[in-house]
């Protein structure tokens, strides 16, 4: 590839990238600071605390299904750099495919157990169905049982 077409490309990319993610890290940082204002002035004036947030969001999805996609992408454009440079390459091919493939499988595991505690996590606590403790008479009676 030229080279002299590389930096035109990083001069476009960097911005793409650079600006969206500090408009997005300022973003979801006000998000905590009004949720964290929220909880505790429902706690000042006595009231229910909102529920919080497990915090999983996007995680998921980017463990499970960018991760290895990353993983297969720079498997796939080092193997052409490898088959450019050396003759002999086909050992390091494997190599980097068979680390690439531990890689995704790994994401993908953790995103399926992340998967399972977030579903579990979510699932309503099964309560009773009254909420009034149970009467138990000898509880109360002591006094009168000596007499």
């Amino acid at each position: 590839m030229n080279e002299g077409i590389l930096i035109p490309i990083f001069a476009l990319l960097v911005p793409i990238v650079v600006a969206p993610t500090g408009i997005i890290m300022k973003y979801r940082q006000r998000k905590r600071e009004m949720l964290h204002r929220e909880r505790i002035r429902a706690i000042e004036l006595g009231m229910p605390v909102p529920p919080g947030d497990h915090g999983l969001g996007l995680s998921i999805p980017v463990i499970g299904g960018c991760v290895p996609i990353a993983a297969i992408l720079g498997a796939l454009l080092l193997s052409m750099f490898l088959f450019r440079a050396e003759s002999d390459a086909i050992p390091m091919v494997a190599i980097v495919w068979a680390f690439a493939t531990a890689i995704s499988v790994a994401a993908l595991v953790t995103a399926l157990i992340l998967g399972y505690l977030a579903a579990r996590s979510s699932r309503p606590v099964e309560q009773p169905a009254s909420f009034k403790s149970v009467y138990d008479p000898d509880a109360y009676d002591v006094v009168s049982s000596r007499g």
